[in-house]
């Protein structure tokens, strides 16, 4: 029903909110991990496809809240050896696994660099009891994934289906044009403009402080290695995408979520004086009448003079936005009258109703 489709949409947003201040905090540290986590989740929630899954029931909303819990208890699991953690990473795990069959191209790269990260601060036998719990859930779920295993691995790697790319018509995966123009529909959106320097100014920043060895060993020690595991997370979807068969950024909407965390963290090492608080406000509003406009709080009219003031192309920013659908589809009514007419026995009209992609 429309009803449990809301509830579980907003339960997620309360999952998502422990995740990313989780992650923002272990990147930045107790002194401005809250502040890190809270610029990421605004990232977060201004991005187009957030409000579009918002408004629309599919299951990338759950399933980037699966892969973020998953991730984000996997490392506690590494930082802790608590085996509270690995159960409930393993709960997270197997929610993801069977939300969507691609959960295993974001999540397994960072699982096998934790693992091996805790083989070498213990031994194989201890890594090995520790993560029993992974994998007795994975495995659960995984009975699933044993049954049709050719066409799960052909939509882990294509983070999709080779029917579904063919059916948008994206065109040849390796043609240079088709990837560039992939590249322009992820990163020319504003949100992303905004977080993407944000995330860029942060590398550079900190391959500064390591020349000048500004950091504490133990310190940079934990960050580099919560880095690498964002990382992974980021870039082997990422390049997965990029040169696979369907080019839609919402089958890569759960590896963008580093690079909020990269700018949240960013933003809230910045100098809290005028200037920088000018500056980050000034940034952050980029993408916000896209946010108005989309939630219906804004006329076209109204955020496209808002571009105009920061130079944004009103075609550009709107393509990825779209608002509520608030008509009444009568959707009772229609299965009503197809259970009318089916050529059966009054005790097997039964209609089993799959909806496409509609705002609510």
């Amino acid at each position: 029903s429309l009803d449990a489709a809301v509830i579980t949409l907003n339960f997620t947003w309360f999952i998502l909110a422990w995740a990313l201040f989780g992650i923002a905090r272990e990147l930045v540290g107790p002194n401005a991990g809250d502040k890190a986590g809270f610029f990421t989740f605004v990232l977060f929630g201004l991005h187009p496809l957030t409000t579009m899954l918002s408004h629309n029931y599919l299951v990338e909303l759950p399933f980037v809240t699966f892969v973020c819990a998953s991730i984000y208890s996997l490392w506690l699991l590494n930082k802790t050896q608590k085996y509270k953690w690995s159960v409930i990473s393993g709960i997270f795990i197997f929610l993801g696994l069977l939300t969507k069959v691609t959960f295993v191209a974001f999540v397994l790269p960072s699982f096998i660099f934790l693992v091996y990260c805790n083989i070498r601060k213990l031994s194989v036998g201890t890594t090995f009891v520790l993560f029993i719990p992974v994998i007795f859930f994975a495995i659960l779920a995984g009975l699933y994934y044993f049954y049709n295993l050719r066409q799960i691995l052909e939509m882990t790697i294509l983070l999709s289906s080779r029917s579904m790319a063919q059916l948008y018509g994206f065109g040849n995966p390796f043609d240079i044009h088709v990837m560039l123009e992939y590249l322009r529909n992820v990163f020319t959106i504003p949100t992303m403009l905004v977080a993407s320097f944000f995330a860029v100014v942060m590398f550079i920043s900190r391959v500064i402080r390591s020349i000048k060895r500004d950091d504490k060993v133990g310190d940079n020690f934990q960050a580099q290695a919560l880095i690498n595991v964002l990382f992974l997370w980021l870039i082997i979807p990422f390049i997965l995408a990029t040169f696979g068969e369907i080019k839609d950024p919402r089958y890569l909407y759960p590896c963008l979520v580093p690079v909020f965390v990269f700018a949240g963290a960013m933003v809230s090492r910045f100098p809290m004086n005028k200037l920088g608080i000018i500056f980050v406000t000034l940034a952050y509003m980029l993408p916000f009448s896209g946010y108005l406009y989309s939630n219906s709080l804004l006329s076209e009219n109204l955020a496209n003079q808002f571009r105009s003031i920061f130079k944004i192309s009103p075609v550009l920013a709107l393509n990825a936005e779209a608002r509520p659908d608030h008509r009444n589809w009568n959707i009772d009514k229609i299965v009503g009258e197809v259970a009318q007419k089916l050529d059966a026995t009054q005790a097997r009209k039964t209609v089993l109703f799959l909806g496409g992609n509609r705002y609510y």
